[in-house]
């Protein structure tokens, strides 16, 4: 019989390592939803009890990328996470990356959770969807959080709300550092560059929202670069203000923050302060 010696151990050990399948580590059910015939949409359960609380990613992110967040949020809710069309193990049809459909789809996992009204977070581009299902199914939403989510695809104004910001001299972002995302998220399969140019280009304008509202704006944003570029922070931050100052005009009552030199991913890299948030108003709604 053979005698297994430290360094045969230690490979033999790494190999088996290797040869383990990945397991996404976070606390959640995985279940995949049909929205419509050939298309079905990823949903994360990660429990909770009481009110329901939808997370929706932003452009490229998978629900997988608030597998971190979203756990700290069960004390409040029932807590889901939505993977749309077109990205990680969601389906891929060529068709239906407008707005309209994109909400439409989160309307059906509503229903097919039997949610009757849910507390709405979106990070991103989900501001989109956020402000579709607040105008086309009021009934179905009891609030709306915006993370970094409320720029013009969410609330559109009028031009000459932002017409002080075009005496700023136009500045070039410098190189950023990537976002730090989950490990789950990092291992999704690569989205769709057709679904991403489809999004962007099927959104709508909104102009009307009348739920109870919190929006996050990083004003200027921390973008992780070497060198921080003045020029740069007073452009993007005269562009945020502006949309902060009209989304806070347009949508009564609503909770506006600005927090100078968060990171776009608030919610990954400032956590904390934005579950304090996210927790003070969700307590407060009746």
């Amino acid at each position: 019989m053979s005698v297994l010696t430290l360094p045969r151990l230690i490979l033999a050990v790494s190999a088996l390592l290797q040869a383990t399948p990945w397991v996404d580590p976070a606390s959640h059910y995985v279940r995949l939803m049909t929205v419509e015939p050939g298309a079905q949409l990823e949903v994360l359960d990660f429990g909770g009890t009481g009110r329901p609380i939808v997370l929706l990613a932003g452009l490229g992110n998978t629900a997988h990328v608030f597998d971190e967040f979203a756990p700290k949020l069960t004390s409040l809710g029932h807590v889901y996470a939505i993977t749309r069309r077109g990205y990680g193990a969601s389906s891929r049809p060529e068709s239906g990356y407008d707005v309209s459909r994109l909400g439409e789809d989160v309307l059906s996992v509503l229903d097919g959770l039997h949610i009757e009204k849910a507390i709405l977070i979106g990070h991103s581009i989900a501001g989109q969807e956020l402000s579709y299902l607040a105008s086309a199914h009021r009934d179905r939403v009891a609030a709306l959080i915006y993370l970094e989510a409320a720029y013009r695809y969410a609330y559109d104004v009028p031009v000459d709300v932002g017409k002080d910001v075009w005496t700023l001299a136009p500045a070039t972002m410098p190189a950023s550092a990537p976002p730090p995302l989950p490990d789950a998220e990092r291992r999704q399969p690569p989205g769709s560059s057709m679904a991403d140019r489809a999004i962007l280009a099927g959104g709508r304008r909104f102009t009307k929202i009348d739920l109870p509202t919190l929006a996050i704006f990083a004003s200027p944003h921390d973008i992780g670069a070497a060198t921080p570029d003045p020029t740069f922070e007073q452009f993007d931050e005269g562009m945020t203000e502006s949309q902060a100052r009209a989304f806070e005009r347009g949508v009564p009552g609503a909770r506006v923050l600005r927090w100078p030199h968060a990171n776009h991913y608030l919610f990954l890299t400032r956590q904390a302060d934005v579950i304090k948030e996210v927790t003070g108003f969700i307590v407060a709604l009746r």
